[in-house]
């Protein structure tokens, strides 16, 4: 009953805790600019656009790229840092294996020693 409770208080304790990683509204200039958004400067005018959007001029008119380019161009983006991570990854097993590896060979080590002291203490060599 104890562990129930434990739990129930727990849940109810992140349940009332916002996540401080969401964005929220906020006012600049007297415009609400939505999460995921920022307002860009060009020349005289201010533009409301996605974060991280680029700006073009096709023909003396300015473009923002759309969402298909904006897409395409963050996987692009995120597959080459999971291809980094990936590799960090192997690195960081292989290295884990070679310290484990030279654990077992210094507790091995450490046993002849101790195996060795034993014997120069006994008398025996």
């Amino acid at each position: 009953m104890k562990k129930i409770i434990l739990i129930l208080l727990m849940l109810s304790v992140f349940a009332s805790i916002g996540f401080s990683d969401e964005e929220e509204y906020r006012i600049e200039n007297g415009v609400e600019i939505s999460p995921g958004m920022e307002i860009r400067t060009v020349g005289n005018t201010q533009l409301l656009i996605p974060k991280g959007s680029r700006l073009r001029y096709i023909n003396d008119v300015l473009a923002v790229e759309t969402a298909e380019e904006y897409s395409a161009r963050n996987f692009v983006r995120v597959d080459k840092e999971l291809i980094a991570l990936k590799k960090n990854q192997e690195i960081l097993k292989n290295q884990i294996e070679e310290l484990k590896a030279a654990l077992e060979n210094r507790e091995e080590v450490v046993e002849e020693v101790i195996i060795q002291e034993k014997i120069t203490e006994g008398g025996v060599e």
